[in-house]
């Protein structure tokens, strides 16, 4: 995604937090946690 640096990520990602953040009734922060998953696919079906 876009460079690959972390500045890119968040900017590119600040409006997901600000939508998910505001169904619980709270405002996004530089310093909330956030849980970052990567996922490798090891078995593709044939389509």
């Amino acid at each position: 995604e876009g460079d690959r640096s972390l500045a890119y990520w968040r900017q590119a990602h600040w409006k997901f937090f600000s939508r998910v953040c505001s169904v619980i009734d709270r405002l996004p922060q530089e310093d909330m946690p956030v849980v970052c998953e990567r996922f490798r696919l090891v078995y593709a079906a044939d389509a």
